[in-house]
């Protein structure tokens, strides 16, 4: 995730963690880059760029499950983007 803050690349890591009481879970993390234009011009060069992370518990789930929480947070990307 590091690597993919630095060059403003999206990533998606699943990381496993602990809650207080020990409970072992597992967390997608989604992180996409969003650029803006600081202009009205559709050929200015992208420049304002926001950092855009999704966490999702996915302990339990299968696979499938897991990629269409991947997808939604795709999804949620391109919106934030539109606007």
């Amino acid at each position: 995730m590091r690597n993919a803050i630095e060059t403003l690349t999206d990533c998606v890591a699943t990381i496993s963690n602990y809650k207080k009481d020990g409970t072992k879970f597992i967390n997608q993390c989604s992180l996409f880059t969003v650029f803006e234009s600081d202009s009205d011009c559709p050929h200015e060069r992208m420049a304002t760029v926001h950092l855009l992370c999704v966490h999702s518990d996915v302990t339990g789930l299968s696979e499938e499950v897991r990629q269409q929480v991947q997808a939604d947070a795709l999804t949620l990307k391109q919106l934030v983007q539109r606007s």
